[in-house]
């Protein structure tokens, strides 16, 4: 692992597509944050270090923010085996009692993904995509622009037998189309626990961010309160609908007709250039 300080910040891996930074704390902790991206610029300007104060709660828990500048959902070539190993290392140097996922978006996905090879205690998902496919684009207008650079290898990869296999997962979606789509489809029962917000946006975390609750979000994951969890999202405006599966709209999805897919934001040339810039190009 590379010894590059960033701030108060390690660099432990820096690649054209992928970026690993690790954030010290006091505690015995670890967040591992799955980044997310933008829809126009792809969010790959934001910084490695997104959301550090909230995740790390004033530095009481120790980050790793894990940053695909792909867009590729952490699927592309060596990315995967990138992060587990460095991942792997950290946790020999350390020794984490507590290891937990969090993303939002694309970052959702990373944080359900990795369980396939991190013993997390818990993860914390903002509106995940289903699959990386078939199943995403046809009930999802969005599909063609948010996994246009997902690789051939990775097509179709779908995360809901690993939702269904995690320790402890906490879902959190808006009550809108195409989110609750893809919520409905993940499984129901006693470790995977539903939160919705009627108004809630894409970006799911930003009403906690602005009054630093994701902080709060966290301790209350890291203590294994699922009671205290819902709690604090009725504080946000939020509610716990764990109970029972979405029966209504997974029998509506089925008899969906197929969804016009929105176009790609990038132009071909844009496109060409970012996998050129990332190192994903085919």
């Amino acid at each position: 692992m590379a010894d590059a300080v960033v701030h108060q910040y390690q660099l432990l891996h820096a690649d054209p597509g992928l970026r690993i930074t690790f954030q010290p704390g006091k505690g015995r902790a670890l967040v591992v944050n799955f980044m997310t991206f933008g829809s126009h610029q792809r969010g790959w300007d934001i910084p490695d270090v997104g959301m550090p104060d909230q995740l790390s709660e004033a530095a009481q828990h120790n980050v790793l923010h894990i940053k695909d500048m792909t867009g590729g959902y952490y699927t592309h070539p060596g990315q995967i085996r990138t992060i587990v190993d460095t991942l792997s290392a950290l946790q020999k140097d350390h020794r984490f009692e507590k290891l937990v996922s969090f993303g939002n978006s694309m970052g959702g996905y990373g944080a359900i993904l990795f369980n396939r090879w991190v013993p997390f205690d818990a993860t914390v998902a903002g509106t995940p995509v289903v699959d990386l496919g078939p199943l995403t684009r046809r009930i999802d207008p969005r599909g063609d622009r948010i996994l246009w650079n997902v690789h051939d290898q990775a097509e179709g990869t779908s995360i809901l037998g690993t939702a269904a296999a995690c320790k402890r997962l906490y879902m959190f979606y808006p009550l809108s189309t195409p989110d609750l789509a893809h919520a409905a489809l993940f499984p129901q029962s006693d470790t995977v626990h539903h939160f919705a917000f009627p108004a809630g946006p894409h970006a799911i975390f930003v009403p906690m961010l602005k009054k630093f609750g994701v902080g709060a979000l966290i301790r209350r994951v890291l203590a294994d309160d699922p009671a205290a969890v819902a709690r604090l999202v009725a504080q946000y405006g939020g509610f716990d609908r764990s109970q029972g599966a979405d029966e209504d709209v997974i029998a509506d999805l089925a008899e969906a007709p197929e969804l016009p897919q929105l176009s790609i934001n990038e132009t071909p040339a844009e496109m060409a250039e970012i996998r050129e810039r990332t190192g994903s190009a085919a």
